[in-house]
């Protein structure tokens, strides 16, 4: 189980027609944040789309540059490889939901469109 000990919404992202919440997210194990990326199912809830790992340095990445990796993909690091990685990854999702008043802050960016 992955321990959660702070989460913040950051913004309202696109790609596409697709409309996405970044979170960023402090957990137990990981020396870098975490943005976990949430989209809204047909059905109206949230659903984590994934995770990265927020490795950014300011001095590097102050402008586009695609030769390094500022930001690297880690839902498989997180819920791959093992049979349990799907209950890993809806606990995980649950518990950055619930964390203060992130949910409603993410439904209120969604509803009203602001980032």
């Amino acid at each position: 189980m992955i321990t959660i000990r702070n989460a913040s919404f950051v913004r309202l992202g696109y790609s596409g027609d697709e409309t996405f919440a970044e979170v960023e997210v402090a957990a137990d194990g990981f020396d870098h944040p975490l943005i976990a990326t949430f989209r809204r199912e047909a059905d109206g809830r949230l659903a984590l789309a994934n995770v990265s790992e927020r490795r950014e340095d300011r001095l590097l990445d102050w402008y586009e540059n695609n030769l390094h990796e500022a930001y690297v993909d880690a839902t498989d690091r997180l819920f791959g490889g093992s049979s349990d990685g799907e209950t890993t990854r809806r606990s995980f999702e649950e518990q950055v939901l619930r964390f203060g008043d992130l949910r409603e802050q993410i439904e209120d960016a969604f509803y009203y469109g602001k980032s």
